[in-house]
């Protein structure tokens, strides 16, 4: 093989990784939450209906659930504005109570929100949710801060009036982290 051959496989190799590499502009997150008893209490408290759905749609032991998800960041990012980018999000897992595991997915976008000098992921996810007695449509709500890992889940189950709501992990967002939030996608 002459040198020019030599050099332009090299070129072609080069030039096909650089092609890989930039196909490959993805975030992957795995958490393993367990359920948010505060907002489960306070929802009881209240006499929720979405109580009476969640042990419809997950069992008798909705204070006992783990979710385990799977959360891929496509950074496809549409600028709006300096502090607001949309991005694609791909979801998986499954929620595990002591009746079942239930698993979901779906794909859509998220919301990426620079504040105070942080960045969070804020938005819904349409997924499909298979519970104890059919496969319907849901919602994964979502808030979380990439740097410290810092994440709270709700899915959503069901249409209005047949809804179950399931929340996860740590509310870390303050009424202030909300309203800079808010005031930024109203912008």
């Amino acid at each position: 093989m002459n040198k020019n051959k030599i050099i332009l496989l090299i070129l072609i190799g080069v030039i096909f990784a650089s092609v890989m590499v930039g196909f490959n502009n993805k975030e992957t997150y795995e958490f393993k939450l367990d359920i948010n008893n505060q907002v489960l209490d306070f929802l009881e408290k209240d006499s929720n209906p979405i109580i009476e759905k969640n042990e419809k749609k997950f069992g008798k032991k909705v204070n006992e659930p783990n979710l385990k998800l799977d959360l891929e960041i496509v950074n496809d990012e549409t600028e709006v504005f300096d502090s607001f980018s949309i991005v694609g999000a791909i979801v998986n897992g499954n929620i595990k109570t002591l009746e079942g595991t239930f698993p979901f997915n779906g794909e859509g976008d998220l919301n990426l929100i620079s504040f105070d000098n942080r960045e969070i992921y804020y938005g819904s996810v349409e997924i499909t949710i298979k519970n104890k007695s059919v496969e319907e449509y849901g919602m994964l709500s979502i808030r979380l801060d990439p740097e410290t890992n810092e994440v709270d889940v709700t899915i959503t189950s069901g249409v209005i009036g047949d809804t179950a709501m399931l929340p996860f992990g740590a509310l870390f967002l303050t009424n202030e982290d909300l309203d800079a939030i808010d005031a930024i996608i109203r912008n």
